[in-house]
């Protein structure tokens, strides 16, 4: 049986385990204990540490390709609505839409992803937005995200436009009594408010698009993926959204965002990831990769 005195020395660096915890976790920190014993081991967040908010390692996202069942013919990569390799053996059929991509995106890159189409690009936004898991290798965002990559992504068709601002702002990690606060907001800047209880699939595509819109730029994220969303709805709306969009990229920590428009790109951001058959070409300077990029598209 213990002493007294040994039961007090392991109460004790219990105690002291716990409170170390707590206090670790309210300063921003993740914890672990060694299994070797009432070891604390404190993981600091990304900014103590001075790591990069994103940052992947060899990551790979594979897809198995269905045949079509009358001929048994391979569906292609167009066809499948994702670009990448295909990669056929005896009895399979994959699509690798993401290869072998090891990069790191540190506080204060602006990323423009460019690429022709099928290159990559949505794939690799919907890796970081937690979409898609990695197939193998590691993918890591720390932070909290915001993501503009389509119309309507993550709302339910049968909730009220109420009930899905609250869906959607507690999935991007807000509390419940904060989405709350938030709703008037956001209702109103989608011109929206009087249909607030009507369900979603009552709505037009254009109502959507502000919703979604709305929703997604409605808090500070630390990293901000967006998706050709450059303007939602009308020329009214659109001038809207453009203003709140330029802060938004002005405020976020890390921005990484797809689009076709060399202008838009050199506005917002100051490096440049061009992605090529699910693999990463380059990486750097926004002006030096977008000028190897128009060369290499005017071959």
């Amino acid at each position: 049986m213990w002493s007294v005195s040994r039961f007090l020395g392991t109460l004790f660096r219990f105690t002291l385990f716990m409170c170390a915890s707590l206090a670790a976790l309210s300063a921003g920190l993740s914890v672990s204990s060694c299994s070797a014993g009432p070891v604390l081991i404190l993981h600091l967040s990304c900014r103590l540490m001075n790591q990069a908010p994103i940052s992947l390692k060899h990551a790979s996202l594979q897809f198995r390709v269905r045949t079509t069942k009358r001929t048994g013919q391979i569906v292609s990569p167009q066809q499948a609505k994702v670009g990448g390799r295909l990669i056929t053996t005896r009895n399979h059929a994959h699509l690798l839409a993401l290869d072998d991509v090891t990069l790191d995106i540190s506080e204060g890159d602006r990323v423009a992803l460019i690429g022709h189409n099928g290159a990559g690009k949505s794939t690799l936004l919907r890796l970081l937005a937690g979409i898609y898991t990695p197939t193998s290798g590691t993918c890591d965002v720390i932070g909290k995200r915001s993501c503009l990559l389509s119309v309507g992504l993550g709302l339910s068709g049968e909730a009220s436009l109420r009930e899905n601002v609250i869906l959607a702002l507690t999935l991007y990690g807000e509390t419940h009594k904060r989405a709350r606060e938030l709703l008037p907001e956001i209702l109103e800047f989608a011109e929206l408010t009087e249909f607030s209880d009507m369900p979603l699939h009552t709505c037009s595509s254009g109502m959507k698009a502000r919703l979604g819109f709305a929703v997604a730029t409605s808090v500070s994220p630390d990293v901000f993926l967006v998706d050709e969303a450059l303007g939602a709805g009308d020329a009214h709306f659109a001038t809207k959204s453009s203003k709140r969009l330029a802060k938004l990229f002005e405020d976020s920590r890390v921005l990484v965002l797809a689009a076709h428009s060399a202008s838009i790109l050199k506005k917002f951001c100051n490096k440049a990831l061009w992605m090529e058959k699910g693999r990463v070409r380059e990486f750097g300077d926004l002006d030096v990769i977008l000028k190897q990029y128009s060369k290499a598209m005017s071959k």
